[in-house]
């Protein structure tokens, strides 16, 4: 991502001026930087399950960068659609806010402020000499200026504004974790597609997006309303979703394939513990 930054704005400041020119070579730098998270990931998690054994069979993972780089697009495609979506709510609110004026109490606000700040002190001459008929209580002056310069339609306003704030972190927050998902359930199906055990047992993920999110969702708010209590029932709720959507299919059976590397294992051990003549068994 750094690279990326620094690359745009090099090019833009010194390459040339064209806007079309800038935001094609932004788009560029970007497919680039996505094509290396995928080729990282191919080559990652090549390298974690090929490095697996069960007994004496050999995990075989065959990944390809191209179906890792389109569902990075694919989500990079439901952000924006998310983004859109997300517009076109907070448009809808303000245009239904316009018929009850609350927009012109924003801009009374904002008139209250700037008023505020350019309304000059006054200086010891101009001060008025205080009296016992005029003298009065800080908080209760505080109070009555506090009063004078918020209306009850303005504390609305005021209202609507943290309401459509904390809106935009909730759907900023589903939106991310649901994203997430995708991109992990999407992922796991292609390399256990792709994932074989003596190139005979074969895998299967029927993770779904819906339900990751939504366990992901609920955990998160576990963890937080316990704070962090909740961290070893998330992790095993998590555990049980990904053992549940976890397929193993063979020609043969499964269970005949386990007979065969156990019996390849007592072997072994037999013969190391002829050849060392010991009492060995694996």
């Amino acid at each position: 991502v750094i690279m990326v930054t620094i690359g745009v704005y090099t090019f833009s400041n010194t390459a040339s001026d064209n806007p079309i020119i800038i935001a094609l070579f932004a788009l560029a730098s970007i497919s680039f930087f996505l094509y290396v998270v995928s080729f990282l990931k191919k080559k990652s998690t090549e390298y974690m399950f090929n490095g697996l054994r069960y007994g004496q069979g050999v995990f075989n993972a065959d990944i390809e960068v191209k179906p890792l780089l389109m569902i990075r697009l694919k989500a990079i495609f439901l952000s924006l659609v998310f983004v859109v979506a997300f517009a076109a709510l907070v448009g809808g609110i303000f245009a239904s806010a316009t018929s009850t004026d609350f927009l012109s109490e924003f801009r009374n606000i904002k008139e209250v402020m700037t008023t505020e700040e350019q309304e000059p002190e006054k200086s010891c001459d101009e001060k008025t000499e205080l009296t016992p008929e005029n003298t009065q209580d800080p908080m209760e002056l505080e109070q009555d200026d506090n009063a004078s310069h918020i209306s009850p339609e303005q504390s609305s306003a005021y209202q609507f504004l943290f309401l459509l704030a904390g809106l935009f972190y909730l759907i900023m927050l589903i939106s991310s974790l649901f994203i997430i998902a995708f991109i992990t359930a999407r992922e796991r199906r292609y390399i256990f597609e792709n994932l074989m055990l003596d190139n005979k047992v074969s895998f299967k993920s029927t993770l779904r997006v819906r339900s990751l999110a939504w366990v992901m969702f609920t955990n998160l708010l576990a963890i937080i309303f316990s704070f962090g209590l909740a961290l070893p029932w998330a992790n095993v709720r998590m555990a049980r979703l990904h053992l549940e959507n976890t397929w193993v299919d063979t020609d043969f059976g499964f269970n005949d394939y386990i007979s065969q590397k156990q019996q390849e294992q007592s072997s072994l051990g037999d013969q190391i513990g002829e050849a060392f003549d010991m009492d060995v068994g694996f």
